[in-house]
């Protein structure tokens, strides 16, 4: 979560408007659907290209990925656990995977 750190103290103003397209974009993958994995992996260049480019649009893709469910309902951790174990698991770029491990092990998923 470096990155977004980094933005915040920097006052990138923009930083919230890529939640915001990641919100969007979290909204048109189903955790249910047995392609998950496949649908994370097919989503990464847009949330590369609509959250802040290669590094900052990973991190956001995996933070708001697992924490939405972590926010809305903290006692959702199937869901969490769901999410971050699928991402882990899915084709995407090896700093999408650790990012997820991270986080996983940050929050005991």
């Amino acid at each position: 979560m470096c990155n977004n750190i980094d933005e915040l103290i920097n006052g990138n103003d923009k930083t919230a408007e890529y939640y915001q397209n990641a919100k969007s974009l979290w909204s048109e993958i189903d955790i249910s659907d047995i392609n998950f994995k496949k649908s994370i992996h097919r989503k990464q260049p847009n949330f590369e290209r609509l959250c802040g480019g290669r590094s900052l649009g990973q991190e956001i893709m995996v933070c708001y990925g697992i924490m939405q469910y972590m926010q809305s309902n903290p006692q959702d951790i199937v869901s969490a656990k769901t999410v971050s174990d699928a991402l882990i698991n899915s084709n995407c770029s090896n700093e999408v995977k650790q990012k997820a491990r991270d986080i996983a092990n940050q929050y005991s998923l």
